[in-house]
């Protein structure tokens, strides 16, 4: 019974100090997805319309396949750099959930809970 009330002690404490509600939670969480969705059906036909022309006609202003040469290299390198990034990250996430699963990084329901006691004992007591 006492490790059940110093667990629910500390997780008062933690409420306290993070307040954040499931609402609210659940509010972000959406407006994450409609973001990420959002961006993901940008960029690919983005990418598309940059990299299906990858030789333009920078010199002959009437051509159909004429492109400014700086407004095509920013566009490019755009692309580029946003699809590397988020494919650092993806390697990245993966890895750390990888690393969860395999319990190399503890969750916080495994932390030690002795930072939230008054004392320096710890919560066994």
């Amino acid at each position: 019974a006492v490790v059940s009330t110093q667990s629910t002690g500390v997780q008062r404490r933690i409420n306290k100090r993070y307040p954040l509600t499931i609402d609210r939670r659940c509010a972000n969480n959406t407006l994450n997805i409609v973001t990420l969705l959002t961006n993901v059906a940008w960029s690919l036909p983005g990418g598309y319309w940059v990299f299906s022309n990858i030789v333009p006609n920078f010199t002959d202003r009437s051509s159909p396949l004429y492109c400014h040469r700086d407004s095509f290299f920013l566009a490019m390198w755009t692309c580029v750099i946003t699809w590397g990034v988020a494919l650092f990250l993806i390697y990245f996430w993966i890895r750390l959930d990888r690393a969860i699963v395999r319990n190399d990084i503890k969750s916080s329901s495994q932390e030690d809970d002795s930072r939230y006691c008054g004392d320096s004992s710890g919560c066994d007591t």
